[in-house]
């Protein structure tokens, strides 16, 4: 096609692809005349199909555009408002249609309303029952916060705080962060779409042995996936005036899935919060995990946009008993945030985060000379709750409780340093340190990629023998340190040294590296070998050469770009075999960025 001719067709197109067709809308109370903000506003097509929608503005206004000619009827959803839907109308090209709707308070209707106990599975709740009216109530809401967070000017109108916590096995404070804190839209996680968590589940078992949580966002729990695979049940009043939706896996349903209850205001019908758990099949998590799960909290501004004013999503922790003999809930990692309006008189909430429990450290990290000391890992007692340093070499680390507590530094090319500290009250502690650094060879420029290739992980992954991470696995364990890598890979677990055992082998090594109260990974052979059945020591190895448990948890996770497990001795590649002379143990071996 010439240039002139593709210009003709441009011509001719062009009229009927700028002429928009649209609904103008303008929603108004029935009864005060006035007009109804925040309101769901919505074209529908002769499928059912929503092509259009948005939430009513200042004086009720809302434009919504169609994506061609056609028939379309207009609905129109709000809270403690009966729901309009009207005639199919007809909307040439580029024509514009003017539609008035009046919404009717629906206070009227609640006593008419049916009250059922039964359930109902397999769809959403529907028909002049009390359930269906809540579960309606629910998901407009539900809507109307999924709007309100794809609206770029009320993403700037939030003041959010993200924050990590690692809780004990009975739900007790071990440690917390801060993650992020500026403006934002009120929420981090982000649901995969509904479809694939009816096909696989909220739970994933990932290749390397870690698990991948997901929460149910606001589309979620209004799609036709979630509820072809639940059921749904009224909950009776409690005390503080709400009454609940109860969701469940619809029974036969195999997937890792969430079971709770949604928390509606009983007088105004607007939600309040969403309390979930994780529903494991036993072959997934042959252990309970009674604290996993979340929670979500709703809040409508004066406007009419809704936001999530707190949220959280608690995953479990695993480890295992002192001798190693079954895996065991050792925590919780919780991470969720808080949100509230930048602007106050737009909200019935004030503008002031809630404050954070305990003690907060403010932590500046230098060398000798004065120079900050970036990305260095900073924990009390123990790696628990470890936050890292910027460019300044400052870190802010939040402590559940007053007392004496020891701040560790860690970072590879500097000196540990244990600080001890006695705080008497809640509040702000500055602290110093200085950490003195040690001789370090200079890095080796290449990409990871190329140095992958050098060092043989490209060619021994591709024959197959081992067990491979590369970075992108890495990051997704989400680890602290080198040494937690290894957690949940086959063949390979961290056992807690314990103080009344005695190493059960003759190998030096190993002798020398069971400390009791350490942490050390070891490997169980099995019974067919020269020594029998017993636990031993891995080969450990970082660029090429020996190291220890203890480097290795000095070792920061983000500073390894890929790992090698080897199960069996016959396995480990043959120019690491003769680091030890005898062995029955298989071999880890940790690459870096930079190499020593």
């Amino acid at each position: 096609m010439s240039r002139a001719a593709a210009m003709l067709v441009l011509l001719v197109a062009a009229p009927g692809m700028l002429a928009a067709q649209r609904l103008r809308v303008r929603v108004i109370d029935a009864t005060t005349g006035t007009g109804v903000v925040g309101a769901l506003v919505a074209a529908v097509d002769s499928s059912g199909q929503v092509v259009g929608e948005g939430l009513s503005q200042r004086a009720g206004e809302r434009v919504v555009p169609l994506p061609a000619a056609g028939r379309y009827r207009l609905r129109v959803r709000r809270i403690g408002t009966q729901p309009y839907l009207g005639e199919a109308i007809r909307v040439g090209t580029g024509e514009t249609r003017d539609l008035l709707v009046e919404l009717h308070a629906r206070g009227q209707r609640l006593s008419t309303v049916r009250v059922t106990r039964d359930a109902v599975c397999g769809r959403a709740p529907d028909g002049d029952t009390r359930l269906a009216e809540l579960f309606e109530q629910l998901a407009t809401a539900l809507d109307a916060t999924a709007l309100s967070r794809a609206d770029t000017m009320a993403q700037q109108r939030l003041l959010v705080r993200e924050v990590e916590r690692e809780l004990g096995a009975q739900g007790s404070l071990v440690a917390q962060r801060v993650t992020r804190e500026g403006r934002g839209t009120g929420r981090s996680f982000v649901a995969v779409p509904a479809e694939r968590l009816e096909q696989e589940g909220f739970v994933i078992r990932e290749r390397d042995g870690g698990f991948r949580f997901f929460a149910p966002d606001e589309r979620v729990l209004t799609s036709d996936a979630f509820a072809r695979t639940h059921c749904f049940a009224l909950v009776p009043d409690d005390s503080a005036g709400l009454q609940g939706v109860r969701f469940r896996p619809a029974p036969g349903r195999r997937r890792p899935d969430i079971e709770g209850v949604a928390w509606i205001d009983s007088a105004s019908g607007e939600p309040r919060r969403l309390d979930f758990a994780y529903v494991f099949p036993r072959a997934l998590l042959p252990v309970r995990a009674p604290r996993a799960g979340g929670e979500v909290h709703f809040e409508r501004l004066l406007d009419g946009s809704w936001y999530l004013p707190q949220w959280l999503i608690r995953m479990p922790l695993f480890g295992e008993t002192d001798q190693g003999t079954k895996v065991v809930i050792a925590g919780y990692l919780e991470v969720g945030g808080y949100a509230a309006p930048i602007d106050a008189a737009r909200s019935r909430v004030g503008t002031v985060l809630p404050p954070l429990r305990g003690v907060t450290i403010l932590a500046r990290v230098v060398d000798e000379q004065g120079i900050p000391v970036h990305d260095a890992m900073i924990s009390r007692d123990s790696t628990a709750g470890a936050v890292r340093t910027d460019t300044a070499g400052m870190a802010r680390l939040l402590l559940p409780d007053t007392g004496t507590v020891t701040v560790h530094v860690r970072r590879v090319g500097v000196r540990a340093v244990d600080t001890t500290l006695a705080i008497t009250q809640p509040g702000a502690q500055p602290l110093a340190i200085v950490a003195r650094r040690v001789q370090q060879l200079a890095a080796v420029g290449v990409t990871a990629r190329t140095l992958l290739e050098t060092v043989g992980f490209t060619r021994r992954r591709t024959l197959g023998s081992g067990w491979f991470m590369d970075s992108t696995a890495i990051r997704r364990r989400n680890a602290l340190s080198a040494l937690t890598l290894v957690v949940g890979m086959p063949g390979i677990e961290l056992m807690r040294v314990p103080s009344d055992v005695e190493p059960p082998t003759d190998d030096g090594e190993f002798r020398q590296q069971w400390v009791p109260g350490t942490t050390i990974p070891v490997m169980r052979t099995s019974a067919n070998t020269p020594w029998g059945a017993r636990v031993c020591l891995p080969l450990l190895v970082v660029n090429g050469r020996l190291t220890t448990p203890a480097e290795l948890q000095a070792l920061q996770a983000g500073d390894v770009v890929a790992l090698e497990l080897y199960q069996r001795p016959t396995q480990v590649p043959m120019e690491y075999r003769r680091m030890k002379v005898y062995d029955t143990c298989g071999a880890v071996l940790f690459w870096t960025s930079a190499q020593r």
